[in-house]
């Protein structure tokens, strides 16, 4: 079908379409003009646009590690490509694309930023601090580079430094809902419980969808024999995501405290219930995994 109204398939027609919604024709067009041009980078990048709009992840991948092929002197490009193997769980591949990026443009915060990323998700934390570090270097005013930097020092157990970067964060960004919930993460694991229900409480009231930070607050008011507010953050929590048996245990201890003792009856039986069935998934797991090593072995 003819998307272009008779005329010759053009970058401008493909570009009209996407601001349409009309990805699948955008693609068509796009895929004509690539083929009378295979060169053209911008149609290739467009072309990445309109297969993320569609969801065909593995293909964006595909398209933009063409597009950067074109145009390899590029560094955002690498930067885009790096943030799509890193959505894509590549990260090996994203590693690979943030050194390229950070190779043409080694002051790019963005880029160190990234890579930190990616070395976190690798389980390299030393490096992923200290790519952070250089991140921050760079652009000290990064609310979100703090946070992360906050995050590694918590992986790497150095506990105050961890709470110093989260407070940073905050001061820079006041409403950043996760600068406040990261800081309160860093003063619940140094047992400052009270600090750790502040942090908590700002967090959500700047968002309330989050289940697990409301969780953390049920959990440092319980520490504190706020036990009332403990029962209503926990209600809150198994409200957003009540699949959760730590949380619903939770609930049914703070009910118990408060004598609540039918919400404390149905709180343990749900609790018990999504405990046992996670129990009997990882044993399922765990099984399926030998008979998987088993059967790789060589007869």
């Amino acid at each position: 079908m003819d998307h272009t109204g008779g005329e010759e398939p053009t970058l401008e027609a493909a570009i009209a379409l996407c601001e349409q919604q009309r990805y699948e024709d955008a693609l068509t067009v796009l895929e004509q003009v690539l083929a009378r041009e295979p060169d053209y980078t911008t149609a290739g990048h467009q072309r990445w646009i309109a297969l993320m709009n569609l969801e065909r992840f593995e293909d964006a991948l595909a398209a933009y590690q063409e597009a950067v092929t074109l145009d390899p002197q590029l560094a955002i490009g690498w930067l885009e490509l790096g943030s799509m193997c890193l959505r894509l769980q590549h990260y090996a591949q994203a590693l690979d694309a943030f050194e390229h990026g950070l190779v043409l443009a080694p002051r790019d915060p963005l880029l160190w930023h990234a890579k930190a990323e990616t070395l976190d998700e690798l389980g390299q934390h030393e490096e992923a601090l200290a790519a952070m570090e250089q991140s921050l270097t760079l652009d000290p005013t990064h609310a979100d580079g703090w946070i992360r930097k906050a995050y590694e020092l918590h992986r790497l157990g150095r506990l105050a430094e961890s709470a110093a970067a989260a407070e940073r964060a905050v001061n820079l960004e006041p409403d950043n809902a996760r600068a406040w919930a990261t800081l309160g993460a860093a003063h619940e694991v140094q047992r400052r419980y009270a600090a750790a229900m502040r942090a908590y409480e700002r967090a959500c009231r700047l968002y309330a969808g989050e289940a697990e930070w409301w969780a953390n607050l049920g959990y440092a008011g319980m520490q504190v024999r706020q036990y009332a507010q403990a029962l209503a953050t926990f209600q809150q929590a198994v409200t957003l995501h009540d699949g959760h048996w730590q949380w619903w245990l939770n609930l049914y201890v703070a009910a118990l405290k408060l004598r609540r003792y039918r919400l404390a009856l149905r709180a343990s039986w749900r609790g018990v219930r999504l405990k046992v069935a996670a129990e009997n998934a990882a044993r399922l797991a765990q099984k399926q995994a030998n008979e998987a090593a088993r059967l790789s072995q060589p007869r």
